[in-house]
């Protein structure tokens, strides 16, 4: 008799507390909804677009890539392992690997200036690396940072120029 009267007190505490979750999750919801500086609970393409055009870093088109490659106050970092970009690399790039980005910052920081415009990029659209390098230089200071998610693979497609060591 003790022990059903222990799962009949048990469940009805289980109940309870279910009833008192549900409740404040719904008045969370509500007061979130209500507050204008509440937090975005769904992500909109529209936000998504907005929040890309509003942070520190951006995507840049293979378009816009191509029309700043030459210019003096732009540089391209390459995201890739360093046998990766020995190998082939957008002309004039530097390389500062994504993974082992905090062994290499000091030697970056020593030759890239804070004013300058970044461009980073890796292998091609399945390539996070490009991302987070942008994310990590943001972040450390650098206000103008794009990535190009295309990377090396739609340069090369493109017949872009290249710095290749074929050995």
């Amino acid at each position: 008799m003790k022990l059903i009267n222990f799962f009949n007190n048990f469940i009805v505490f289980i109940k309870q507390a279910v009833y008192i979750t549900c409740i404040s999750v719904i008045i969370a919801l509500v007061v979130n909804s209500i507050r204008p500086d509440g937090l975005p609970l769904i992500k909109k393409p529209e936000d998504q677009k907005k929040n890309n055009e509003t942070s520190g870093f951006k995507l840049i088109s293979i378009e816009d890539a191509i029309k700043m490659h030459n210019r003096k106050d732009v540089i391209f970092v390459d995201a890739r392992s360093v046998e990766d970009y020995n190998y082939c690399h957008i002309q004039g790039a530097i390389n500062l690997p994504d993974h082992n980005f905090d062994s290499n910052i000091d030697s970056f920081l020593s030759k890239v200036t804070f004013d300058i415009k970044i461009i980073t990029y890796c292998e091609g659209v399945e390539c996070p690396l490009a991302y987070h390098l942008a994310e990590k230089l943001f972040f450390f200071g650098y206000e103008n940072v794009y990535y190009f998610n295309a990377g090396i693979e739609a340069w090369q497609n493109q017949s872009l120029p290249v710095d290749k060591n074929e050995n």
